[in-house]
C-alpha cells in the first residue's frame, strides 16, 4: 500500500506510560541526536537534529519544514534511528522508533524556543514548521559509568594481555 503524506499526520492523543524514564534525563542533558531515515534510494541518510522534548513516556519532538528531505524520507519510511552520544560521560545511547508529523499549534507554541527561529524566520507563524513526533519502540544504552581514564586503563590492559575488551556491565536495552 502506497503511503500518503497524510497518513504520517497524528492528532495527540494520550498515551501508556512505559519505562523510559531511566534515560530521558541523559537524553535533555545531551540534546543533539543523530538523526537517521530510510531515504527513496534505500541509503540510510542521518543528520544532527536538537530534541526540543523527551516524554518519560516514550515520545521525543523535532522541529522540521514541511519542505525539507526529512519528510520525504518518512513518507518513505516511518521507522527511524537517533543516537545520542556523551563522550565526556561515556554514554551512548539509541533510540529505535516511529515518527508521526504533527500540526498542532499549541504543541508548536508549547515547544517554541527563540534558537527555533534561525530554521523559521517567521516564528510561529511560519507556515512551513511542523512537528516529528517519535513513538519509541526501542532504547538501547551504553552507559559504563566509568571515567575515561579507567576505560582506557582497561582498553590498555586488553591490548597488553591479549584478552578482548568487554565492558557489557553498562548495556541495557529497553523495549517499549
Amino acid at each position: 500500500m502506497a503511503r500518503t503524506f497524510e497518513s504520517l499526520f497524528f492528532n495527540l492523543i494520550d498515551m501508556e506510560n512505559h519505562d523510559f524514564k531511566s534515560i530521558v534525563s541523559k537524553i535533555q542533558d545531551i540534546k543533539v541526536g543523530m538523526f537517521t531515515t530510510m531515504c527513496k534510494d534505500n541509503q540510510l541518510r542521518g543528520r544532527p537534529m536538537t530534541t526540543c522534548e523527551v516524554e518519560e513516556d516514550g515520545f521525543l519532538w523535532f522541529f522540521t519544514s514541511i519542505n525539507s528531505k526529512l519528510i520525504d524520507d518518512l513518507i518513505e519510511q516511518d521507522n527511524v534511528n537517533i543516537s545520542y552520544t556523551d563522550i565526556s560521560k561515556n554514554q551512548y545511547i539509541s533510540i529505535k522508533g516511529q515518527a508521526i508529523l504533527v500540526r498542532s499549534k499549541t504543541k508548536i507554541e508549547q515547544l517554541w524556543n527563540p534558537l527555533a527561529k534561525a530554521w523559521f524566520p517567521q516564528g510561529l507563524e511560519d507556515p512551513d514548521i511542523v512537528l516529528v513526533k517519535i513513538q519509541v519502540n526501542q532504547a538501547e544504552i551504553w552507559d559504563s559509568g566509568s571515567s575515561k581514564i579507567v576505560v582506557l586503563a582497561k582498553i590498555i590492559k586488553a591490548i597488553v594481555t591479549g584478552e578482548e575488551y568487554k565492558d557489557e556491565q553498562g548495556h541495557k536495552v529497553i523495549i517499549l
